[in-house]
C-alpha cells in the first residue's frame, strides 16, 4: 500500500476518533436525536435512492456521446457500485470501478472517460459555487470572518471555472503542463482544461451534464432540508442552499476515505453564518452520512440478490 494511501487512512481514523471524543464529552448537546422525525428520515432515504438513478444518467450520457448505448437499469447499477466504492472502499475506488467497467463492457477508452469526467467537474464547480455565492448574498448580515472566507472561496472557484468554460484552452498552453516534472496541481489543471475542450465540442452533452448536475444539487438541497426538519431545527432556504453548496464542494477535497471529516469541518466552519451550534452541524452531517450508508447497503443487498437470481435463471 502506498504511503499516501496509508496517511489518508490514518487521517480518516484520527478525524473519526476526534468526532467520537467530541460526542462523548458533549453528549448532552446531542439530545436532539431523541425527538428525531423518523418519517422524514425515511423520505431522505428515498431521495438518496433517486440520486443513484440520476448519477447513472451521467454514465448513460457519457456513453451516448461516444455512440455507445446503455440501459437505465445498467447505468443505475454502475452508479450504485461507484457510490459504494467511493463510500466504503479506499479513496478513488468508485471512480476506478466505473472506468474499468465502461472499458471492459462498453470498450470506452480510459482517456475518453477521464476527459469527460474532468470536463464535468467544471460544470459541478460552477453550479455549486454559484449557489454558494447566492446564498451568501442573502446571508450578508453575518459579515464575520467565516463569511468573508467562504465568499472569497466561492468567488474564486466560480471565476476560475467560468474562465475555463468560456475560454477554449489552446493546445500549446495545455502542452506546457504535460511534462514529467509537472506538479499534481498542474497535471490536474491540464486534465480539466483538455477535458472541457472535449466536452465543449458537444453542445448536447453540455446540456445533459448541466441537467444532471442541477438535479443532483436539488436532491442534495432536499436531503439537507429534510434532515434539518427531522431534527426540529429552524432554518432558512438560504442556509440550506449554502450547506448544499458546501456538500458539493467537499467531494473535491479527497484526502480521507469517503471524505470523512471534510464535510463536517466545512459545516462547522459555517455554523456562525447559519445560526447553528457545532453539535447541530455535526448532527446534520452525521445523519446525512448515516442515511447514505443505510441506503447504499440496502441497495447493495438488493442488487446482489437480483444478480444471483439472474444467474440462476440463466
Amino acid at each position: 500500500m502506498a504511503i499516501s494511501r496509508i496517511l489518508q487512512l490514518l487521517l480518516g481514523a484520527v478525524v473519526l476518533m476526534a468526532f467520537v471524543i467530541y460526542f462523548l464529552l458533549n453528549f448532552a448537546d446531542f439530545k436532539l436525536l431523541l425527538d428525531i422525525n423518523f418519517l422524514l428520515l425515511f423520505i431522505v432515504g428515498i431521495v438518496y435512492s433517486f440520486t443513484i438513478i440520476v448519477n447513472g444518467l451521467y454514465t448513460k450520457y457519457i456513453l451516448e456521446a461516444f455512440q455507445k448505448r446503455i440501459s437505465i437499469v445498467e447505468s443505475t447499477y454502475v452508479s450504485l457500485m461507484t457510490s459504494i466504492g467511493n463510500f466504503f472502499a479506499p479513496i478513488g475506488a468508485g471512480l476506478g470501478f466505473r472506468a474499468f467497467y465502461l472499458k471492459k463492457i462498453h470498450s470506452l477508452p480510459y482517456s475518453d472517460y477521464m476527459s469527460t469526467l474532468y470536463g464535468n467537474y467544471l460544470v459541478i464547480l460552477v453550479v455549486n459555487s454559484l449557489a454558494g455565492l447566492l446564498s451568501l448574498l442573502a446571508l450578508r448580515n453575518h459579515d464575520d470572518g467565516p463569511y468573508y472566507t467562504l465568499l472569497v472561496f466561492f468567488l474564486a472557484i466560480f471565476l476560475f471555472s467560468l474562465a475555463l468554460i468560456l475560454t477554449k484552452i489552446p493546445s500549446k498552453i495545455i502542452n506546457l503542463f504535460q511534462t514529467p516534472n509537472a506538479s499534481r496541481v498542474k497535471r490536474f489543471m491540464e486534465s480539466v482544461a483538455s477535458g472541457w475542450n472535449r466536452v465543449a465540442s458537444d453542445k448536447r452533452l453540455i446540456a445533459q451534464l448541466v441537467f444532471v448536475t442541477t438535479i443532483n444539487f436539488l436532491l442534495t438541497f432536499s436531503i439537507i432540508g429534510l434532515i434539518i426538519l427531522a431534527l426540529n431545527l429552524e432554518t432558512t432556504i438560504y442556509a440550506v442552499l449554502l450547506l448544499s453548496a458546501l456538500s458539493g464542494m467537499s467531494l473535491f477535497i479527497n484526502i480521507t476515505p469517503a471524505n470523512i471529516g471534510i464535510k463536517e469541518v466545512l459545516y462547522i466552519f459555517s455554523a456562525s453564518i447559519l445560526g447553528f451550534s457545532v453539535a447541530e452541524m455535526i448532527l446534520i452531517a452525521l445523519i446525512d452520512r448515516g442515511a447514505q450508508f443505510i441506503v447504499l447497503f440496502a441497495l447493495w443487498l438488493l442488487a446482489s440478490k437480483l444478480k444471483a437470481k439472474d444467474k440462476l435463471i440463466n
